[in-house]
């Protein structure tokens, strides 16, 4: 494909790629059903294990149980649910997005290796 270079806001679709093993026939249906098929599969085992449920509560659960049963889905959850985000998205603003946040991605990741952020945050104990 050819650029534009005179044109800012042409964009080559070759970069607008989901990192996931979904085909490009994928939908927006179609992913909030396997959104919701490994949703339900997570909560099945935690529930059947006695785990408590994810939650943005203080007293939440700080991760998930290391088990085939709830990493395989949990994955598969992270994974429709960002290609839904950039599918949401379309191609000129998650690129738009990505150029702004990418920033801000590494200067959290700085913070995290030099541990001044990590010192700053409290989990409760259960």
């Amino acid at each position: 494909m050819s650029r534009d270079y005179n044109n800012p806001i042409s964009i080559d679709t070759a970069f607008y790629t989901t990192t996931s093993s979904m085909s490009s026939q994928t939908t927006l249906e179609g992913l909030a059903a396997k959104i919701t098929e490994s949703t339900n599969t997570i909560l099945s085992h935690l529930r059947a294990e006695g785990h408590p449920e994810p939650s943005f509560s203080a007293d939440g659960p700080s991760d998930y149980p290391n088990v085939p049963a709830v990493q395989g889905p949990r994955m598969a959850l992270i994974d429709a649910a960002l290609d839904m985000l950039r599918m949401a998205m379309g191609p000129k603003d998650y690129i738009f997005l990505e150029s702004v946040t990418v920033g801000t991605t590494n200067l959290k990741f700085e913070l995290l290796k030099s541990g001044e952020l990590t010192t700053s945050i409290h989990v409760a104990a259960p």
